[in-house]
């Protein structure tokens, strides 16, 4: 039934652009079985009965493991509505580095960081100065190489470590000025790093950036240390 089903972004390679919807459909149901019974939601019990008896790939019910995600005092097979999110971090980024926008709000898969944005936060600004290439450089840098080059990210290193440019140090049409130097960005796709300090639109809204926050050093050195630590990253094969 439509209303127990869910958007849901189950990986970063479903992530074309900066702004993107999730893609997937998930079950998400706060509903007993009686109620479900009595409103005869044939569609959701025949759901829920089909992963009654299932085992996840370590041999465990999936009752069980699902249970520890669920709200407190809810279903193991209901998903919390807390989780949605518009903003997204993958866990292991390889040659393309970004944040996300989710838009409408989804579920996301385990293997992707939800970043919650508090009340009273202009999301499209925050998006925007996760994305510039000094807020690119952050994330690189509070990671680490692992197999095959990838980023190595969890949600306990975003928390503690990942930091941003403070909106409140610059005016309203500074946020508007950045605001509209990122929309060309949101309107194409996300490129590989080595392409993306490239392009002409990267360079005016990088330029936006330094301006407006007064940050004298030169763009291209910012540029030259995110492609040092990319190449650092990426050579680690095992």
């Amino acid at each position: 039934e439509p209303e127990y089903i869910e958007p849901v972004l189950l990986s970063s390679t479903d992530v074309a652009g900066l702004v993107t919807n999730a893609g997937k459909d998930a079950f998400s149901c706060s509903r007993t079985i009686t109620d479900l019974t009595a409103r005869k939601d044939t569609g959701a019990l025949a759901w829920i009965k089909r992963f009654e008896t299932a085992r996840n790939g370590n041999n465990e019910p999936l009752t069980e493991v699902l249970a520890k995600t669920a709200p407190t005092g809810g279903h193991w097979y209901e998903m919390r509505a807390d989780r949605l999110t518009e903003l997204v971090v993958p866990m292991g980024y390889g040659s393309r580095l970004y944040v996300g926008r989710l838009d409408p709000p989804a579920f996301v898969d385990q293997r992707l960081i939800a970043l919650n944005a508090k009340d009273g936060t202009d999301t499209d600004l925050v998006h925007a100065l996760l994305n510039s290439t000094l807020g690119l450089l952050m994330i690189e840098a509070i990671g680490f190489g692992r197999g095959l080059g990838v980023l190595d990210l969890n949600k306990d290193r975003i928390e503690k470590s990942l930091h941003i440019l403070d909106p409140s140090k610059i005016s309203s049409d500074q946020k508007v000025a950045i605001i509209a130097a990122f929309q060309p960005l949101i309107d194409r796709e996300i490129l590989e790093i080595a392409d993306e300090l490239e392009q002409d639109d990267r360079i005016i809204f990088d330029t936006a950036i330094l301006d407006s926050f007064s940050i004298e050093i030169e763009r291209e050195v910012i540029y030259d240390a995110l492609r040092v630590l990319t190449e650092i990253r990426k050579s680690v094969e095992v």
